[in-house]
């Protein structure tokens, strides 16, 4: 019915626009109720009852049966002022959302990252691989210079072997662990992949696709660093039994190799490879070390992609004597670009996979087997779907919800728009997340930055109160004011160092979002719909509901007892794979057959074990990848 006081001022006013004409018509019929079929705009088709009212004011009413034109009509009424529309230019508003985030990868940081990944992260593996290998060497004592290297390197009183023994196996844990650092951030190139649209692609005449070297590059890296933790670890020094004992000497060569490496790709001097070239051949030629970590053809693999790299990256190279539109440019052009693409639909296609797996019979069996978990996730998910369900219920049917989950003065003729927006924003608040501790925690902070935004914002409206502007607000105050306040809260919430680049804080980040979030919605609400004097008012409310929509979150996410939600079963399939891992290996070595002569396995076995091994070993990595997905989703 038009005019109802319960429907918010936007949507009213475009209604009433709508059914002008037939208001007119009726208006000539004279007092009384009348159908009138309306021929033309938006509700063509449709039959409007309008009342003219009986005291000769003209006043009248209009009534219009529901149905799926209003559905329809929030899609197809034409316009940026679609009365039916929640947040007007909504589409608009999306699509230059859209454009933002896809161009935001050829701005820094993204676009800095290739430059961090190939002049910082891989140069540094490198050199702490490297310094691994010299400082176990030195352990070993087999060559004079690594004696000397490790003396030399040892801090504090030289008098006392002792604390030299202390002090160099505190340098030994702490390479180690930057070592393990690098085989995180290096693994099967996933930082590198991010650096799939590259500014060169914007000349469009990319000789190649460099990605793919710099994700292998990071890869074969990323081995030589497993290789010099695992030397030592499995190679001890007083066991001098061991076949190994005697062949750690040679991986000195391979170590200044890959600090050569290091040192070529930071400056870009592809000189210095030759050099190595030369070295690494003899080393490759001495076949009287043995080489049970297979380091001669991982430094042999790292020197083959470092040159590809350096000579992708020199740009009067490659961009001699190519055509826009060579085979060669329009296959690189490609490749640069699919990855790129690939975010752009990555949530399609992942919604897509979640509507299949509903299909696919293993989804429910699973719902029996407990080690899997299914039946964990589907109480989460259903409980999760009850508590919005019920709200979503009390904002449509519950009258006194609706029209009373609201802080303002009865007589406020904003006071409807209020309480309908009280609903929907307590709604979109009550969001779980799936760990029970992740929830009270994040929930606690979401809390502290709602509040904190709230007063934030409504300083701002206080300060840059200023009527000689259209909107009754200083309006390079109040950008002054968001930047700055945004600014320090961005910077809070970011993690440090190279991290900075990929995301914000798990620990904290929940606070300073929701503080920018908040601020900035009492502040354009205020500023564009309410004005000065409602703005105490259109804060506490925001505030209220935001407040408890949190709390609603998080009594949920503790209902059941005992049942978080998340998934405990990443951690127990984490060691599954790596039990079942070794258990394969120790199977294989097992499997060789001693020979009756002099006990020694057999050689014809030991080839097809090895074979078997190497194929083991991309499994293995495939689904190391999966656990770094799991521990991440975990966290």
């Amino acid at each position: 019915t038009i005019p109802d006081p319960n429907l918010p001022p936007s949507v009213q006013n475009g209604l009433m626009e709508l059914v002008a004409d037939a208001v007119q018509t009726a208006s000539l019929i004279g007092i009384g109720t009348h159908d009138i079929l309306i021929n033309d705009g938006a509700l063509k088709g449709q039959i409007a009852s309008v009342t003219i009212a009986e005291d000769g004011s003209g006043s009248s009413s209009t009534f219009l049966n529901g149905g799926m034109w209003i559905v329809k009509g929030a899609w197809t009424f034409q316009g940026t002022n679609n009365p039916f529309a929640t947040y007007s230019n909504f589409f608009l508003w999306v699509f230059w959302l859209v454009v933002i985030l896809s161009i935001g990868v050829v701005l820094p940081p993204f676009r800095t990252m290739r430059s961090a990944v190939w002049r910082g992260i891989i140069p540094a593996a490198m050199k702490d691989s490297a310094m691994s290998i010299r400082l176990h060497a030195a352990r070993m004592k087999y060559s004079k210079s690594a004696v000397q290297l490790g003396s030399n390197e040892v801090e504090g009183s030289k008098d006392s072997k002792e604390e030299e023994e202390n002090v160099s196996d505190a340098k030994r844990f702490a390479t180690r662990g930057k070592c393990i650092y690098h085989i995180n951030a290096l693994f099967a190139g996933t930082l590198a992949k991010y650096t799939a649209l590259e500014p060169r692609l914007l000349d469009f005449k990319p000789s190649q696709w460099t990605t793919a070297i710099l994700v292998q590059l990071s890869e074969v890296t990323s081995r030589c660093v497993r290789i010099a933790v695992g030397i030592e670890l499995l190679v001890y020094p007083d066991d001098e039994q061991s076949f190994l004992h005697h062949h750690t000497d040679q991986y000195l060569e391979i170590a200044e190799a890959l600090e050569t490496c290091a040192v070529a790709i930071q400056t870009g001097n592809k000189s210095l490879l030759d050099t190595v070239e030369e070295k690494l051949s003899k080393v490759r030629e001495d076949e009287s070390k043995y080489d049970p970590f297979d380091m001669k053809t991982r430094i042999t693999e790292v020197l083959t992609f470092s040159k590809k790299w350096l000579e992708a990256m020199d740009i009067n190279r490659t961009h001699q004597q190519i055509g826009y539109f060579a085979p060669e440019t329009i296959h690189a052009f490609k490749q640069n670009f699919i990855p790129w693409y690939s975010v752009q639909i990555s949530h399609y296609v992942f919604l897509y996979g979640v509507i299949k797996s509903l299909f696919e019979k293993s989804t429910w069996t699973n719902l029996t087997q407990r080690d899997s978990y299914a039946l964990t996730r589907a109480i989460w998910c259903f409980k999760y779907t009850i508590g919005m369900t019920s709200l979503l219920a009390m904002s449509i049917y519950w009258s006194d919800y609706r029209q009373n989950f609201v802080v303002a003065p009865e007589d406020d003729p904003k006071r409807i728009i209020y309480s309908l927006q009280n609903g929907s924003w307590t709604l979109e608040l009550t969001v779980l997340p799936q760990l029970k501790l992740g929830s009270i925690k994040k929930g606690i902070l979401r809390m502290l930055g709602t509040i904190a935004g709230a007063l934030s914002g409504w300083l701002a409206l206080v300060v840059c109160e200023d009527t000689s502007f259209k909107f009754d607000y200083n309006t390079y105050g109040i950008v002054v004011w968001l930047t700055i306040s945004s600014m320090i809260a961005t910077y809070v919430a970011t993690e440090r160092g190279f991290a900075a680049r990929i995301s914000l804080s798990n620990d904290y980040a929940f606070g300073p979002i929701y503080f920018v979030l908040t601020q900035v919605i009492i502040v354009c609400y205020a500023y564009f719909y309410f004005g000065p004097d409602s703005k105490g008012t259109l804060t506490v409310n925001r505030m209220i509901a935001n407040l408890v929509g949190i709390l609603m979150a998080m009594v949920l996410s503790i209902i059941p007892p005992a049942n978080w939600g998340g998934d405990p079963g990443h951690c127990r399939s984490m060691v599954k794979v790596q039990f079942k891992t070794v258990q394969q290996v120790l199977h294989l070595l097992l499997s060789c057959k001693l020979s009756d002569e002099n006990g020694e396995p057999l050689e014809e076995d030991c080839q097809q074990v090895s074979n078997k091994l190497a194929e083991l070993r991309e499994k293995i990595l495939q689904q190391c990848i999966s656990m770094q997905l799991m521990t991440a989703d975990l966290l």
